[in-house]
């Protein structure tokens, strides 16, 4: 018995002092600070990569063409109007069911304007032409997209070939956001 307990302490200190110990693993989450590089997704560490060794540098957000729109229509609408380019669908409309606003997620219109509440109420989309211009790929099925699902949110949709002020105060007055002849030559 005494050679049983001796065999017993012994296999107890060698497994205590040989036995190899798991390592304490930290556990990461992909927000924390913590985060190692090597735990990070392929995604992540590919747009990492890829932001680390481009150079980068400030692009026009709007062409010639559509800054001329946007002057003229911030000029003529009413002062509680504002007036954006470049607005994201998916940051103005919301769809029911939620699978609708996939389709729109990433389309945008040249101007937007925008109530004093901060809602949609005009979508304004310049249909120039040129080597950047609008006419290029899918732009029958895409302008199609956005026309729906802005008018089925109540916005007005204005499409604009040519920037004729004529024009443009005629849909913006049908729309109800254009100044009044009497304000504008007393603001001018």
């Amino acid at each position: 018995m005494d050679n049983l307990l001796f065999i017993m302490i012994l296999v107890g200190f060698g497994y205590v002092f040989f036995y190899p110990k798991k390592k304490r693993r930290t556990h990461y989450t992909k927000t924390s600070k913590n985060y190692p590089a090597s735990q990070k997704t392929t995604e992540q560490k590919s747009h990492l990569d890829l932001v680390s060794y481009s150079d980068y540098s400030t692009s026009r957000l709007m062409n010639s063409g559509e800054f001329r729109l946007y002057s003229l229509i911030k000029r003529i609408v009413e002062p509680e109007y504002l007036v954006f380019p470049q607005v994201a669908l998916g940051e103005v409309l919301s769809s029911n069911p939620k699978a609708g606003h996939k389709a729109i997620n990433a389309k945008r219109v040249d101007l937007m304007i925008f109530n004093k509440s901060g809602h949609a109420v005009v979508a304004v989309e310049f249909n120039g032409r040129g080597k950047n211009g609008h006419f290029q790929g899918d732009y029958e099925d895409r302008d199609a997209i956005k026309r729906l699902a802005l008018t089925k949110a109540g916005v007005y949709f204005l499409p604009v070939e040519k920037i004729e002020e004529r024009e443009v105060r005629y849909h913006l007055e049908k729309a109800g956001v254009l100044k009044s002849k009497s304000n504008q030559t007393v603001m001018s």
